[in-house]
C-alpha cells in the first residue's frame, strides 16, 4: 500500500511503528500529521528508513 500519496488523509498523514525486538507485537499507528499543528494543505508524512547498521537514514 502507497501510504505518501493515500487518497485518504488520515493514512498519509500516519506512520507505523513496529517493535523490531518483538515482531508479534501489533504496530503502532502514530498520527503525526495531527500532532504538527499544519492545518492548511495536505499532511503528508514520510518515514525514513534506516540501513542494516542503523547509523543512516
Amino acid at each position: 500500500m502507497d501510504i505518501l500519496f493515500n487518497p485518504e488523509a488520515e493514512v498519509s498523514s500516519s506512520i507505523a511503528v513496529f517493535n523490531l525486538n518483538d515482531p508479534s507485537k501489533e504496530y503502532e499507528v502514530l498520527p503525526i500529521g495531527e500532532w504538527s499543528g499544519i492545518t492548511e494543505g495536505v499532511r503528508r508524512v514520510v518515514q525514513g528508513e534506516y540501513n542494516l547498521a542503523g547509523d543512516e537514514v
